[in-house]
């Protein structure tokens, strides 16, 4: 009887089980993003209301980068002049916040540009070394239009992006910024916006994202640049990320799997050994 019972056991577990290997999405934290933006006439910001579908909260932030707003923050954008409209107290600060795990999106000439000399101080460090990006730091950027997007290669930021698209209407650009490897040795260049880089940059346990054109210049109209949103969200969201040195990922050959046929066969061959067994300890 106990060899008759383990059987029904073994056959009742095999109708039950799931066929599906697939496995269930899990759901990371809550990411909180801030934009630092102390425009005084322009009025372009960031998809805002996009990002509750990402997971990430966002909020803009009033006045200086202290303490308080980095510990408060995952992510902080810079946006293209605030650097140069508001001080920050302590760069190194900002630098040191990044460097244990804090993520940063600069764009246009916030990430270039040394905006303390514009207040008579000088930084003992730049936010270039972050972002691995230099300029020509005169503190303006271009007028241009219509600036083409590239895709340069396959990487968290570009993911679900054409190969090139049109940034439409009006922005302004920094057009001298171009990727310097001897500010961050990790730095790549994932996408450009005309000849400018778009740039992904590990630094410490942090990361940036630096992006040539503004969002800012008399507005962005994201109805008609639902790419070039998807690209600002994906950095957001790869910002949000722990950061770090790159390492490789050793490749697991994957588990062989029974298609829904084949575990049916299974299950019948099983059933049909179980039947004889069973007869024959009756």
């Amino acid at each position: 009887m106990k060899l008759k019972t383990l059987v029904l056991s073994a056959l009742a577990s095999l109708a039950i089980s799931p066929a599906s290997n697939e496995l269930q999405a899990q759901v990371g934290p809550s990411c909180n993003f801030g934009i630092w933006y102390p425009y005084v006439s322009n009025d372009g910001v960031p998809p805002i209301l996009s990002f509750a579908g990402r997971g990430i909260t966002a909020n803009f932030i009033n006045g200086d980068i202290d303490v308080d707003v980095l510990n408060s923050y995952d992510v902080i954008f810079f946006g293209r002049d605030g650097m140069r409209n508001e001080q920050i107290d302590d760069i190194d600060l900002v630098l040191q916040w990044i460097d244990g795990g804090g993520g940063l999106i600069g764009e246009s000439n916030a990430l270039v540009y040394d905006s303390n000399s514009s207040q008579g101080e000088d930084w003992s460090t730049t936010l270039g070394v972050v972002a691995g990006v230099s300029g020509d730091s005169n503190g303006f950027d271009n007028a241009i239009s219509d600036p083409t997007i590239t895709v340069s290669v396959a990487h968290p930021v570009t993911a679900g992006l054409p190969a090139s698209f049109t940034l439409t209407g009006d922005q302004a650009q920094e057009i001298s910024s171009a990727i310097d490897l001897g500010n961050n040795a990790s730095a790549i260049e994932v996408a450009t916006s005309d000849a400018n880089p778009i740039i992904a940059a590990n630094y410490g346990l942090g990361r940036s994202v630096y992006l040539p054109t503004a969002v800012g210049y008399q507005g962005m109209d994201w109805n008609a640049n639902p790419d070039y949103e998807t690209l600002f969200l994906n950095a957001v969201e790869w910002l949000c990320e722990p950061g770090g040195p790159q390492v490789e990922v050793p490749v697991i050959p994957p588990v062989p799997t029974l298609d829904s046929r084949m575990l049916a066969l299974l299950i019948l061959l099983v059933s049909t050994i179980g039947l004889v067994a069973i007869r024959r300890i009756n």
